[in-house]
């Protein structure tokens, strides 16, 4: 069984590899129709026909992103923060400390885009600092939910095979996470 998975991640990750899809809607449609190309029996049909479905309800909404990302400070670089803003993404993470200990961190640079301003004055705020509490109820979880289903190492080599194995244990995630929240209470 594990054989077959790694073999079904390499033939997916392999595909996009080769013709990188233009938005989300192309990428769903193409692990899709490999899917339904690759995988035996009963189940190629009927996880592409999942993924196909989910390509139509993406069609013109071209590449999605959160509204809101909080991250963690180690990892808030600014050209992660100003790319983030080109796709009108509001970034939650906190401000460095400076190295001079006197200087406000909130406050400006003279070097700084508008985005890095924007982003040092919003996390200088109370509502920011609320609103990154929230990290650690959601993104720690996830962590802590990997871990506890097996996803503590990977037993595959190369960026593309670990790529794959984490957007499957993603995808997995996020498909368990969409039943219990329209389960009705």
């Amino acid at each position: 069984m594990a054989r077959r998975q790694l073999t079904l991640d390499n033939t997916v990750a392999a595909e996009l590899a080769a013709s990188p899809p233009a938005d989300t809607s192309s990428a769903l449609k193409d692990v899709a129709m490999t899917l339904i190309r690759t995988v035996g029996g009963a189940a190629g049909p009927l996880y592409g026909t999942f993924f196909l479905r989910a390509s139509t309800a993406c069609a013109g909404l071209g590449e999605l992103g959160p509204a809101e990302w909080l991250a963690d400070g180690g990892f808030a670089r600014n050209a992660d923060i100003e790319d983030a803003h080109r796709r009108d993404t509001t970034v939650y993470a906190p401000v460095r400390h400076p190295r001079n200990s006197s200087r406000d961190p909130h406050v400006a640079l003279p070097d700084d885009s508008e985005a890095i301003i924007q982003w040092r004055q919003r996390m200088g705020s109370k509502a920011a600092k609320e609103i990154y509490k929230q990290r650690a109820a959601t993104a720690e979880c996830v962590n802590a939910i990997a871990r506890g289903r097996g996803l503590t190492q990977f037993l595959v080599r190369g960026l593309n095979k670990v790529k794959a194995v984490a957007l499957w244990y993603a995808l997995a995630h996020n498909l368990m996470r969409a039943v219990t929240l329209v389960q009705p209470a």
